[in-house]
């Protein structure tokens, strides 16, 4: 029987830090804990997990890694006296017992924002007399009012640029959700170039397109995918020497057999209760306190146990992987399966099955796979996907990505290279005419997880016979 005590912390709902002004949202959080974790014989044996949310406890964010960690002792009154600094990517829980951690958490990255913030951590032992104790929390927010903030750099082609951005939620909105926007504006009119246009309204948003459309009419697609499942497969290093316990090491690595894996469905696991989690990103969160990455793609992962495997214990894996194929499906119910999107029939007690997303009291399976329909619908653009309620806004907020344009083919400067021979030549001046008249297309990224591409007009090299008396360069 493993004993195993926990509890959550957690700032009074009532006390939530609040937004003085009315439309206001928080953007960002950065959060300094000071706290204990027992070192000794209770190394490794304790462990607290940080999270923070910006709405009042309808999402919480785990603090998984840490900007900066420096110990610190309290001095007679109960103050705290900072000392060295300790390297974060080094520093393992309990070595040394005491440290003061620093994290800057991104909301606008999460795509959650709200106007009360909360933090809580939830505090766990593997030994009774192990007890770890939370001294201090601090906590710095950004905010902002309803606007629109770019920080990705624009694309600017001929007189055009194209530019993404992310608008914060504003008072009335149905969806308090961030909305992604993506503009065309003139720089200047082509009959005069020497004069700039600083007011001038953009072409389009396709925001604002995008979201005028029944969800039903967007066009989204997905690999062909091939899903398969891994069930105890033993784990070996790089070197492919199998991995097996020893009763002292914790640290562990090496590359799963296939790849790449699906998202949530890795699991890393001794002969203990220690299994290591993946969430969805590229952290793996052990059920004891432990700590792990994955790089899903490559299959390579590296785990540090809570404690070590016992001796002659070997460290084994169960996931699922895909191969994707060239052809695109169209993303819609009748094409996407329980498996490909990583759903089970996990049931817990008074909670009722993990994915019952449109709440009928049961996982479908087999053909009707109707919580994998919901799913589909929701990301396609409705907000209750069961009655066809629409959400608000379509786009999800464009934050960190540099719009990508394609034109047709241009001139490079190597075309008239001395090392280019006249066939390669002519095979590129082909090309060149078989796309001279196509559409340009913009590519962008966006938080709802898609990669977009949005017809950005018909851009042409040379002049424009549709104006008269003014030659284009």
């Amino acid at each position: 029987v493993e004993r195993l005590n926990g509890g959550t912390v957690r700032l009074d709902p009532k006390k939530a830090i609040t937004l003085g002004e009315e439309n206001a949202r928080l953007t960002s959080v950065e959060i300094q804990v000071c706290d204990v974790q027992p070192a000794g014989s209770c190394a490794g044996r304790t462990a607290l997990t940080y999270f923070v949310s910006p709405d009042h406890g309808a999402n919480w964010v785990e603090v998984t890694s840490w900007d900066s960690v420096r110990s610190f002792e309290l001095d007679a009154e109960g103050g705290i006296s900072v000392g060295d600094d300790i390297d974060p990517m080094a520093w393992a829980p309990g070595v040394p017992a005491s440290t003061c951690r620093k994290r800057s958490v991104d909301l606008l990255d999460r795509g959650i924002t709200g106007q009360q913030l909360l933090w809580k951590v939830e505090m766990m032992s593997t030994k009774a007399d192990c007890t770890p104790e939370v001294v201090d929390v601090q906590l710095k927010a950004g905010a902002a009012i309803n606007k629109t903030i770019s920080r990705a750099s624009p694309v600017i082609q001929a007189n055009i640029i194209y530019a993404g951005a992310v608008e914060t939620p504003a008072d009335g909105w149905v969806d308090q959700k961030l909305r992604g926007h993506v503009t065309a504006g003139r720089i200047y009119d082509p009959t005069e170039p020497d004069h700039t246009l600083r007011e001038e309204e953009p072409l389009w948003d396709a925001g604002e397109v995008l979201s005028s459309m029944n969800p039903d009419d967007r066009r989204i697609y997905f690999p062909d995918l091939d899903v398969r499942r891994v069930e105890d497969e033993y784990l070996t290093d790089e070197g492919g020497q199998q991995l097996i316990g020893d009763g002292a090491r914790v640290n562990f690595s090496g590359f799963l057999a296939h790849s790449p894996v699906l998202a949530t469905t890795l699991r890393i696991y001794d002969g203990h209760p220690e299994v290591f989690i993946d969430s969805g990103m590229a952290a793996l969160k052990g059920s004891l306190g432990g700590k792990g990455i994955v790089d899903r793609f490559t299959g390579r992962w590296e785990v540090t146990f809570n404690r070590p495997p016992a001796a002659g214990v070997p460290i084994m894996a169960s996931y699922s992987w895909y191969t994707a194929g060239h052809a695109l499906k169209p993303f819609v119910p009748a094409n996407v399966t329980n498996e490909m999107l990583a759903l089970s029939d996990e049931y817990i007690w008074l909670d009722g099955y993990t994915n019952d997303f449109n709440r009928d009291g049961r996982f479908d399976v087999a053909e009707t796979q109707t919580d994998a329909a919901w799913l589909v619908r929701l990301v396609r653009g409705y907000r209750q996907p069961e009655t066809g309620v629409k959400k608000e806004w379509l786009l999800g907020p464009v934050n960190h990505s540099v719009p990508a344009l394609m034109v047709p083919p241009g001139y490079p400067r190597w075309l008239y290279g001395t090392e280019v021979t006249d066939a390669e030549r002519e095979r590129f001046i082909d090309f060149q005419k078989t796309y001279q008249a196509r559409q340009s297309v913009l590519f962008v990224g966006s938080g709802d997880g898609m990669l977009h591409a949005f017809d950005a007009g018909a851009f042409r090299h040379g002049d424009n016979p549709d104006i008269p008396g003014i030659t284009e360069n």
